[in-house]
């Protein structure tokens, strides 16, 4: 992704360091908000100048925190490069998914509560079996063609539903999606290391990621397969049964113990 971006004359600090906004409660309390707000600053004063949002981020509160931080700091908005990602804005029924409608009246709203007029990357946030893909690609072009978006990209999409994707655009002459935000971690792997090696050499397709502490797995908190009650898993039950189970099963529990001891002993020695 930071090539291509730079081949577009656009430049994203280090990007090794990408400051992402809370994700997964549906309502922020006060005392997260300002620590959000406290953590973004001293992101931007350590030259970290790329924001992640999503409307399903504290249902809008994501993106309202990152207009606050914009604006209470005075940034400048050349200097930012600040991603949107839309897939579930609500329970309505054009609440969500990757239709026209939504994708266009849901990118709207984002950018009208961080308060800016567009976005550098817009994200489909994932991909959707019900509605055609053309429609979707259709959408997100538009979006770029109007300057709501200087680029559209995917996440979590198959290797093949990004190939076709980006074939329907050449055919169609629309804009292409440029970059995928997969999943990447020492737990999950395979998506950047197997499943996307091929969009990689034939697009040229970048990439950026998310949950690269395994939603917080290596964080060495729970090294000994417990849960610490301060803890991010033992504040949020929601987030506990979203993560947990699957990650931390009896199945997998004594291997997942046994990598983090490991990486231990690795991050040790690099000190």
């Amino acid at each position: 992704l930071e090539n291509i971006m730079m081949e577009k004359s656009q430049k994203i600090q280090d990007l090794g360091k990408v400051m992402l906004s809370k994700t997964f409660a549906h309502n922020y309390y006060e005392e997260d908000k300002k620590n959000w707000l406290e953590c973004a600053k001293a992101c931007y004063d350590a030259g970290i100048n790329y924001f992640d949002s999503a409307e399903i981020y504290g249902m809008g509160d994501g993106d309202r925190l990152l207009g606050q931080a914009i604006k209470e700091n005075e940034w400048s908005r050349d200097t930012l490069i600040i991603s949107v990602k839309v897939v579930y804005g609500g329970p309505g029924p054009n609440d969500y998914g990757m239709s026209r409608k939504h994708i266009i009246e849901g990118t709207k709203a984002s950018l009208k509560r961080i308060g800016i007029d567009y976005c550098d990357l817009l994200f489909s946030h994932r991909p959707s079996s019900y509605i055609n893909l053309e429609e979707t690609c259709r959408a997100f072009s538009w979006l770029v063609q109007k300057g709501y978006a200087k680029y559209w990209a995917t996440s979590c999409w198959t290797a093949e539903m990004i190939a076709e994707a980006i074939e329907i655009c050449e055919d169609l002459g629309l804009y292409k999606p440029i970059a995928d935000q997969a999943q990447y971690n020492m737990i999950y792997r395979h998506e950047i290391e197997a499943d996307y090696r091929r969009i990689y050499d034939r697009y040229g397709y970048g990439t950026t990621v998310w949950s690269p502490l395994g939603m917080g797995l290596l964080s060495g908190k729970y090294n000994d397969g417990d849960i610490p009650e301060d803890s991010r898993f033992g504040k949020s039950a929601a987030f506990k049964s979203f993560t947990w189970p699957s990650n931390m099963n009896e199945n997998v529990l004594e291997e997942r113990k046994k990598m983090f001891k490991g990486l231990k002993e690795i991050a040790d020695g690099l000190g």
